[in-house]
């Protein structure tokens, strides 16, 4: 917020509290940053004249955003848009290098000693591992932290085989049809090469074993995003 106020010379005077309870006391502040409502949310305050549209605003101010929209993102004034076809909030957009990919680090001092490249290709990836596991035998060559899209060992060890997209349950674009990965051919090989890593106990048994249980169902809908 120091950087916005910084950037903009305009000093905000912040208020924490819950969003339901500040429309409940009549006293509104004049902009609300991750108040995370619902379209049922903004179309019931809306109505109530509680919050404005935007799109006046973003014509004639939202040059950056405009910029944003016509080079980087074809879809972003849709996925704002609200069913009432106005625009009530702007959604965040991160475009950065470790805000987008699926990564893992290595210790590039393990790979000195041993006199390896920084891996290029699974096959490379695989030699890696089996030589950190023949250094010391009771290292674990590759762990990952369940459940986070920054640090969640499946999609990183699927995603040379099928995109893998954490965000998106699965669910990819070919051309014009959209497709679940886990149910392709391509799938189907990653997971044989990821069970043979883990049978030679290149990787943490603890991750795989917790992300099996907490597999889940999900249901595809229409949505936007706020």
């Amino acid at each position: 917020m120091k950087f916005y106020e910084e950037k903009t010379n305009i000093h905000l005077d912040i208020v924490f509290g819950d969003r339901k309870v500040l429309f409940a006391s009549g006293d509104y502040p004049e902009i609300f940053f991750g108040a995370e409502l619902s379209n049922q949310d903004i179309i019931e305050y809306a109505s109530q004249g509680l919050i404005i549209p935007l799109n006046d605003l973003i014509e004639k101010y939202g040059l950056e955003l405009k910029k944003a929209r016509d080079v980087f993102y074809p879809h972003l004034f849709e996925d704002m848009t609200a069913p009432d076809g106005n625009i009530y909030g702007i959604s965040t957009i991160g475009g950065t290098y470790g805000g987008q990919t699926q990564k893992a680090y290595v210790n590039i001092k393990w790979l000195e000693e041993l006199g390896l490249e920084e891996p290029k290709t699974i096959y490379e990836f695989e030699n890696m591992l089996r030589a950190f596991k023949e250094r010391d035998p009771d290292c674990i060559p590759y762990t990952g932290c369940i459940d986070t899209w920054w640090g969640d060992c499946q999609f990183f060890l699927m995603n040379p085989f099928i995109l893998c997209d954490f965000g998106n349950a699965f669910i990819y674009l070919d051309g014009k049809t959209l497709k679940m990965a886990a149910i392709q051919p391509e799938w189907r090989e990653g997971l044989k090469w990821a069970n043979k890593l883990y049978r030679e106990g290149l990787i943490d048994p603890g991750v795989l074993l917790r992300k099996l249980n907490s597999c889940k169902c999900f249901v595809i809908t229409k949505r936007n995003h706020w």
